[in-house]
């Protein structure tokens, strides 16, 4: 399902079904193609880091939450019922969560991807990173002034190296995601017969296109 942002870069054309030999309308891909401007070598080695610091997060903060239901229970909680400590940090699901799909994403990225694709890898890591250590680092000084007020206990000091721990790396995840920037590296722009080449990027030398183009002024042609 193609976002409405991205309908401009889809055309409905009529190509040639090749188990039945008809011609169908089907949205292609007609805008440019991107791919990482980094070296393949250094670009692996971060999708690797990245899996692993979204692994981590995720385990931080179901961990986090997890010990802070056990020891609720048993009182053994002061800074965590505080809601300026634990309503940030309950927001960070959403950051997370988003960034598992910016990294699968990465992952099934190719040769080469669609203006989406791309947004939706480097676009996302941005905003999920810079989120997640908005709301950590606000939990973190709230459970800094908590601990100043009403003391801490031995569970509170472990949440509290859980929350910084999310906050470091968020920020790595922020400033890192440059190493997974992405440059226009071709086109899938034709000339259209009632476009003017001015505004439509052409891409010159593509024999079939010239082809799919005769075909369809072919088709409408015939069932004029």
């Amino acid at each position: 399902m193609v976002s409405t942002k991205y309908t401009s870069d889809y055309r409905l054309e009529n190509v040639v079904d090749p188990r039945t030999g008809k011609l169908v309308t089907k949205a292609v891909y007609r805008g440019d193609w991107f791919c990482f401007e980094k070296p393949a070598a250094l670009v692996r080695q971060r999708k690797i880091l990245f899996t692993i610091l979204v692994g981590l997060l995720a385990a931080a903060f179901i961990g986090a939450l997890l010990l802070t239901g056990i020891n609720e229970r048993n009182q053994d909680v002061i800074a965590i019922e505080q809601y300026y400590v634990i309503i940030p940090f309950v927001g960070l699901m959403f950051p997370i969560f988003f960034m598992g799909t910016a990294a699968v994403r990465m992952w099934r990225a190719t040769d080469k991807v669609t203006r989406e694709h791309r947004d939706k890898i480097g676009d996302r890591f941005a905003a999920t990173g810079i989120s997640a250590a908005i709301l950590s680092g606000v939990s973190a000084i709230g459970h800094i002034v908590s601990w100043a007020i009403n003391g801490e206990t031995v569970t509170d000091m472990i949440f509290l190296g859980i929350t910084l721990m999310i906050l470091a790396a968020s920020f790595a995840i922020f400033f890192l995601r440059r190493d997974l920037s992405m440059v226009q590296c071709g086109t899938a722009r034709i000339a259209y017969p009632d476009e003017d080449p001015e505004i439509t990027r052409i891409a010159r030398g593509d024999e079939s296109h010239r082809r799919d183009i005769k075909k369809i002024r072919r088709y409408k042609n015939e069932k004029n």
